[in-house]
């Protein structure tokens, strides 16, 4: 408790410094927070009428005691200035929970990666200026993530990347227990964090869904979508073979460390093989997934046991959907079978 309190009491310096004029922040990002500069089809810098996706994701996997924290931020340029999308959402013993939504205007940044701290957000850098604890606070609600210590990290060709950290995840106890007199009790676990940035280009879509799995420190399956091409084929069935035939099929690739060794996976193909209405929005979701390469290496399923689900708005009948499913399954890779939790990110547009 007494590290969170001294984090909190950084707030008002954290937040005079990070909304700071751009001419006074470094011309470039130290190397404690970079992330792969964004790269077009021809190799050259990415447009900048593009845009960036920050996703940071702490997960405690424990049936009886979950915890699950979904930052997602997304800037995109608008005029002079650049617009910051903000949310996050909070699963824990309670169920889930939406405590932040809302949208900040800022000056354009040389690092549009970084998160734009103020409105109850706030940061904590260390001196080489890596990212230390992400943090919210609101009245009674509040949320933190601690990056104890960096795994891995991958990158990302068109711009970003992805890394793991193991981590510790604070929010305060349900409704009902006890404090000390001096404010609510919190509850703390550690876990991983998934801190991904993903850039695109001017004229192409945002980034798709990604899938994060884990099974410990040392095993971690990262996936997300790819746009443009059809996903490779699956494994040929034999006429007896009863896998159920795939409701939709999407073309995915994606990143394993399975023992600490790690392995890239360019082609991938997910596969819905269970959908439920989401009446709100007029649509199927996913409920159960079937992941595949097509040499068979990699193969597995997962299925959701919770979610959250927001309709946005719209002009047709069908409403676009941003979705967080907590899954859980089991994945063989390189012919090691491992029971696999985690979280997948959803859209439709």
């Amino acid at each position: 408790m007494r590290r969170f309190r001294t984090l909190l009491a950084l707030l008002v310096l954290v937040i005079v410094v990070g909304c700071a004029p751009d001419e006074e922040r470094p011309a470039e990002a130290t190397p404690g927070d970079t992330v792969p500069e964004a790269v077009a089809p021809e190799g050259e810098p990415g447009d900048p009428e593009g845009g960036w996706d920050r996703d940071i994701v702490f997960l405690h996997s424990d049936a009886d005691e979950p915890l699950l924290l979904a930052w997602h931020f997304r800037q995109t340029l608008e005029g002079e200035g650049a617009r910051w999308l903000r949310s996050l959402r909070v699963r824990s013993v309670t169920g889930w929970e939406s405590v932040l939504d809302d949208t900040l205007r800022v000056p354009r940044s040389r690092a549009p990666w970084r998160i734009v701290p103020g409105g109850g957000v706030a940061i904590v850098v260390e001196t080489d200026d890596a990212l230390s604890s992400l943090l919210y606070a609101d009245g009674p609600r509040s949320a933190e993530v601690s990056f104890d210590e960096f795994l891995a990290e991958w990158s990302r060709p068109e711009g970003g990347a992805f890394r793991i950290f193991r981590a510790t995840g604070i929010v305060p106890e349900p409704s009902g227990v006890e404090g000390t007199g001096t404010g609510p009790e919190l509850r703390e676990r550690e876990g991983l964090v998934l801190d991904l940035t993903r850039a695109w280009i001017a004229g192409e879509p945002p980034p798709g869904d990604w899938i994060f799995l884990e099974a410990g420190a040392g095993t971690h399956l990262i996936m997300e979508e790819r746009s443009g091409t059809p996903p490779p084929a699956s494994p040929a069935l034999e006429p007896e073979d009863d896998t159920e035939a795939p409701l939709h099929a999407i073309r995915f690739r994606g990143w394993s460390r399975v023992a600490f060794q790690a392995q890239p996976w360019p082609e991938l193909r997910v596969e819905w093989i269970e959908t439920r209405a989401f009446e709100r929005a007029r649509r199927d979701i996913p409920q159960r997934w079937r992941i595949s390469s097509a040499g068979g290496e990699v193969e597995g399923e997962v299925e959701a046991t919770s979610s959250h689900l927001h309709a946005g708005e719209g002009e047709g009948p069908l409403l676009p959907v941003r979705a967080y499913f907590e899954v859980e399954g089991e994945m063989r890779i390189d012919g090691e079978s491992i029971p696999v939790r985690g979280v997948i990110r959803h859209v439709q547009r």
